[in-house]
């Protein structure tokens, strides 16, 4: 990730440039905050920057870190397993449950 944004930062005239990038592979959750936030940093600097849904096939599971990092308890913590349960599963649902996970880890204020 480090390596991406090396790249975007040192990309030239960023007010004129276009950016449309696409991912493949798994990311825990603390590597998609830190992701989605270095994104989210980067859009304001560029003229686009977007992510290419078509050809982006990123599948966020949570690991130990993940897990650890938050501290929960309680009805909390058993959302956070029943979820983390779903995005390994190769349910219809799995996709849901790991941006439902995405979004109770920046909640819960995740480290990074």
């Amino acid at each position: 990730m480090s390596a991406l944004e090396h790249l975007l930062t040192a990309l030239p005239e960023k007010d004129r440039t276009v950016v449309k990038l696409s991912f493949v592979g798994t990311l825990s959750l603390r590597e998609s905050t830190r992701l989605e936030e270095m994104l989210d940093h980067h859009r304001d600097l560029f003229a686009a920057l977007e992510t290419w849904e078509r050809h982006t096939d990123l599948a966020v599971l949570p690991d130990d870190g993940d897990y650890g990092a938050l501290e929960l308890t309680g009805f909390a913590r058993d959302t956070f397993a029943e979820l983390a349960e779903r995005a390994r599963s190769t349910g219809e649902d799995a996709t849901a449950a790991s941006d439902a996970l995405a979004l109770l880890y920046r909640l819960a204020g995740g480290a990074l």
